[in-house]
């Protein structure tokens, strides 16, 4: 089991930020994002767009692998790429969603069902 810190979101966040499809996304650096741990049981992790920026978070209760916490952050991403491209909506894993996923899962090697 890895421990978390939000460290270690703003970590794989900037590094999958240099990779495709994230880089062509324009997603704000890592220093505009906030990253926290939670310890949810109920969920791996979340995104939303509040007034004072984006937020990412992660649950210590949910995630204990790499591997996860990075399929974690690459979905939340996707999250975060549709709301700076103003196509996410209230179903959140609407068309868009799956597309962005499908490719995500191509280049990083991911399951796209897991995304």
């Amino acid at each position: 089991m890895i421990p978390l810190h939000p460290k270690h979101l703003e970590a794989l966040y900037d590094c999958l930020r240099e990779f495709p499809p994230f880089k062509r996304w324009k997603l704000p650096p890592a220093e505009e994002v906030h990253f926290s741990v939670t310890r949810a049981k109920d969920r791996f992790g979340s995104y939303c767009k509040k007034e004072n920026g984006h937020h990412i978070t992660a649950s210590s209760e949910s995630v204990g692998h790499f591997y996860t916490l990075s399929r974690l952050v690459a979905h939340e991403m996707i999250h975060l790429a549709q709301e700076v491209a103003g196509v996410s909506s209230s179903s959140q894993h609407n068309a868009d969603f799956k597309r962005r996923a499908a490719l995500v899962a191509k280049v990083h090697g991911f399951d796209p069902k897991e995304l």
